[in-house]
This record gives C-alpha cells, sequence and structure tokens, in this order.
C-alpha cells in the first residue's frame, strides 16, 4: 500500500533544472551603473603585536598588549578595549591587585584653576579576601601574571548639570598672553598593588599601613569622526556653473561691506561658499569661494595690488579667510576665552567666465583685461542696479596648520573647542581706507578622518 502511494508521489513531481549561478559583484560601479550613496567605514586599523612594559622599582609590570613597544603614550579609539596583563613580584605579601582608567581636566585661568576627574574605572584583579588559603598558617598567595580587560566609556556625566558628554580627546593648549589660559585633559591606566609590611616574619601594616605600589601608562584618547558628506568637486575657474550645478552642496554666507564715513560708493554685497555639511577633517583643505558685487568704482578697491589695476598706487582693502579656533573654560563659574588662527587661504581671482565686454564706451572704463565683469541678471538678485552691477570672483583652499590644530572640535562642558571660518575685510594702512573693517564667521566642526573614499 506504502509502496504504491510513494510511487504515485514520485511519478508527479514536476521536473528541476539547477539554480542559476549568481551574479558577480565588484566595489565598483560597472559602465551603466552609478553610485547611489556611500556611507562612512571605518579604515583598517594597523594591528600591533607587540607589548608595552612599564616596570616599578619594586620589578612589578604593567604591560598592554598589541601597542608599539617603544612609544611612551598609546592611542586608543572610541569605545576601545585596553588588554594587557600585570606581572606581580613578591607574591607572598600582596593583598590586593586592582586596574584603574582614570581621566581628569585641568583648567587655568588667571588666579584660578581648577580639577575634575570625568573617568574613574577600577576593577580589582585578585584580592587575598576573596581567596582564603586553606591553611592560615599559609595566606593565599597571588598569582605571577594577572590578565585584564578594560572598556574606555563613550560618555561621561558632568558633576555640575549630570548632563552626558562625549569624552573629550586628550588635549594639551596655554595662551600665556591671553591671562595665562590653559587646559589639559590627559588619561592613564595605572595598576595598584597592596602589599602587608613584614619585619622579621611580623606585619606591620597595622602600624605603618600597607606598601602601595603604582605602575602607571599615561594614554591618548582619540575618538575618530567623519564629515556626514564628502567635499564637492570644485574647479577655480567655473565658479557660477559649480555653484548652480550644485546648490546643495554649498552654505552661503551673505555680508554687506559699508564704505567708512563720509566716502560717497555705494555698498558691496559679499558671497561666501562654503561645502554645505561644516564639518571637515583636520588634514583636508577646505575649497572656498568668494563673490562681491558692486559697482565698478566699488570694487576696484578689492582689485589685488598685483593685478596691475591699482592705477592709483593708492592701497587696497583686503579680504582674509582663515580659520580660527576658540578656547572656552568655565572656571569656578567665570566663563574665558581665547583664540588663535589655525589655518589660512589664500585667495586668487577668478578669471571671467565669458569673454571680455563690449568695446570701451566713454561712460565706462576698458575691461578687455579687467578681472571685473558684469553680473548676469539671472545669476543672483541684488539691490544694485543691474545695468552698473558687476562682480569679482575668488577662489582659495582654506590649510588646517595640523601643528596648531591637532584635535577636532570638541564639548567636555567646563571646556570647548570651537572651530569657525572668519572671512575679514581689513583695512589698509593709512587715512586712505575706503571700506570700513567687517568680519563674519560660520562656525564649522574639525574631525579626525576625511570621508570615506575621498
Amino acid at each position: 500500500m506504502s509502496t504504491t502511494l510513494n510511487s504515485d508521489l514520485t511519478s508527479t513531481l514536476p521536473p528541476y533544472s539547477p539554480s542559476r549561478l549568481a551574479p558577480s559583484y565588484c566595489a565598483e560601479p560597472a559602465h551603466d551603473e552609478h553610485l547611489l550613496e556611500l556611507g562612512p567605514q571605518s579604515k583598517p586599523r594597523l594591528q600591533r603585536s607587540g607589548n608595552l612594559i612599564k616596570r616599578s622599582g619594586s620589578g612589578d609590570t604593567l604591560i598592554l598588549s598589541g601597542q608599539d613597544p617603544d612609544t611612551e603614550a598609546p592611542t586608543y579609539g572610541r569605545s576601545a578595549v585596553i588588554a594587557g596583563f600585570v606581572g606581580i613580584e613578591e607574591r607572598e605579601s600582596v593583598g590586593q591587585v586592582s586596574l584603574t582608567i582614570s581621566g581628569k581636566i585641568e583648567l587655568t585661568a588667571a588666579d584660578s584653576s581648577i580639577h575634575q576627574t570625568i573617568l574613574e574605572d577600577t576593577q580589582v584583579l585578585w584580592s587575598a579576601n576573596d581567596n582564603p588559603s586553606e591553611n592560615r598558617d599559609m595566606p593565599a598567595q597571588c598569582p605571577g601574571h594577572l590578565t585584564f580587560t578594560a572598556s574606555i566609556p563613550v560618555y561621561f556625566q558632568h558633576a555640575d548639570d549630570h548632563e552626558r558628554y562625549p569624552l573629550p580627546p586628550t588635549f594639551l593648549t596655554s595662551y600665556p598672553i591671553s591671562g595665562g589660559l590653559s587646559a589639559k585633559i590627559s588619561y592613564t591606566i595605572s595598576a595598584t598593588i597592596v602589599r602587608a609590611r613584614r619585619r622579621g616574619g611580623l606585619r606591620l601594616s597595622s602600624v605603618l599601613g600597607p606598601k602601595i605600589t603604582n605602575v602607571i601608562i599615561p594614554f591618548n584618547y582619540v575618538p575618530r569622526s567623519y564629515p556626514s558628506r564628502p567635499i564637492p568637486l570644485t574647479s577655480e575657474y567655473n565658479f557660477l556653473s559649480e555653484i548652480k550645478a550644485m546648490p546643495d552642496e554649498w552654505h552661503q554666507l551673505c555680508v554687506v561691506v559699508n564704505p567708512r564715513p563720509g566716502v560717497r560708493l555705494p555698498a558691496v554685497d559679499l558671497h561666501l561658499f562654503t561645502p554645505i555639511s561644516g564639518i571637515f577633517a583636520l588634514g583636508t583643505p577646505i575649497p572656498i569661494r568668494i563673490q562681491l558685487i558692486g559697482s565698478v568704482d566699488s570694487l576696484r578697491e578689492f582689485i589685488p595690488d598685483n593685478s596691475g589695476f591699482n592705477t592709483t598706487n593708492l592701497p587696497r582693502s583686503r579680504i582674509e579667510v582663515s580659520l580660527v579656533r576658540q578656547l572656552r573654560l568655565q572656571v569656578h563659574g567665570s566663563t574665558e576665552s581665547a583664540r588663535s588662527t589655525i589655518g589660512r587661504a589664500f585667495l586668487l581671482s577668478v578669471p571671467p567666465p565669458a569673454p571680455p565686454p563690449p568695446p570701451p564706451s566713454p561712460s565706462l572704463p576698458d575691461f578687455s583685461r579687467d578681472p571685473l565683469h558684469p553680473l548676469p541678471s539671472h545669476e543672483f538678485q541684488s539691490q544694485h542696479d543691474l545695468t552698473n552691477t558687476f562682480f569679482l570672483d575668488f577662489a582659495a583652499q582654506l590649510h588646517i596648520d595640523t601643528t596648531l590644530g591637532t584635535t577636532s572640535s570638541f564639548n567636555a562642558a567646563i571646556v570647548q573647542v570651537q572651530d569657525f571660518i572668519v572671512i575679514d575685510v581689513l583695512e589698509p594702512a593709512g587715512p586712505k581706507s575706503v571700506f570700513a573693517h567687517t568680519r563674519e564667521a560660520r562656525r564649522v566642526r574639525l574631525v579626525t578622518d576625511e570621508y570615506p573614499g575621498s
């Protein structure tokens, strides 16, 4: 019966063919494909196989695994795991061995200072109380090697406002000329060995206290961070076209540059274009675009002296773009700040995107070799009379001096590091200044790594 049933089922099964092979894949798009989105991915980290060893005077050692043995301060990133072991000498008198990861902030402003602990994580690796001996005359003996793993937390809780803040990176700076402001953020990992004092077989700890040995290794904490989007591709010679092609990729800061009192010249509209994300890697130049819009007479005051158009030999107003770092400290309820320039841009005049204007007329100067060019009415809306409105373009790369700015921007409650792209219209020296000093800034954030694939 069952044989007949199985036979009937087998005869009614449909025919099968082998499955098709899965298509081949590659990391880069083919000729008929394009990339829609790329998410940040961590760069492969160099795996070190050595051990960093720190030895105390009594012979105890603290050993960190996977570190360069020649470095004085190893580097760990966000959520890193510190692994290693503690080597113990004179084990018979050891009562306890513990490991501590600590971090602290030290601030100085004028005659005040503050020290605040932001990380204090201790674990007991071995204790005689937890390892009783079966023989009362022979106390438990500490092992010669104690392994450990310890994780660095991502956040810390501030003692005053009880808010959580990202654990700040290792940091050290000072401003002697700004009231003696200084800030230091440091981290250490330490092994503490507690021993009973003995003399002639007698315990002296009850009288003199235990003997404590600390083996300390400082380490650098560098949490890695990335921009939220890549820097747009740019060309120094296609100013308007690249802004029009990618308007969502640029942040526009508008500034009105007014003439000095008594100067009968129209104001100039200044437009500063920077990448929209506002998040930039420390080692990556930031593209800058500047456009000045105004009358011919006003714009001539901004033509660089080396352009050959300074016919009056009068000093010109200068435009400078810089990256300014601001340090803000909260010391005993008082806010102190200091600034330093960590990057500068060298502005280059961008030639006109179109052929030269018509031949000169009695009412207008010759523009055939002039960096000034008429403003197309469809490009920007301006309050100026478009019949007499021209524009002057500049392009630059804002380079960050990594010897001055080695740390990303951060906020650790009582100490903040903020970064700004600052544009200055500077008055020339002497009584011939035409336009007043003007300054505007855009706050940005510096991070450790560039956008993946950049």
